[in-house]
């Protein structure tokens, strides 16, 4: 027989990995609970990310 390697994940990793994620975004709703500022911080970065034309302007200052 011969040795094939993991392909993906078992589900129990899955399990693992899900619990995660949902501890992750339940502390991380808790804190923009008891605070405001978290979320209107989130959303400030977010929307920068997002803004049109900014990765176009850091481009151009960028010496190719």
């Amino acid at each position: 027989m011969r040795d094939q390697p993991d392909r993906g994940m078992a589900t129990a990793e899955y399990t693992v990995g899900t619990l995660g994620a949902v501890m992750i975004a339940a502390f991380l709703f808790k804190l923009g609970l008891d605070d405001n500022w978290f979320f209107d911080e989130l959303k400030g970065i977010i929307e920068r990310a997002l803004r049109p034309g900014l990765l176009i302007d850091h481009l151009r200052h960028v010496p190719w």
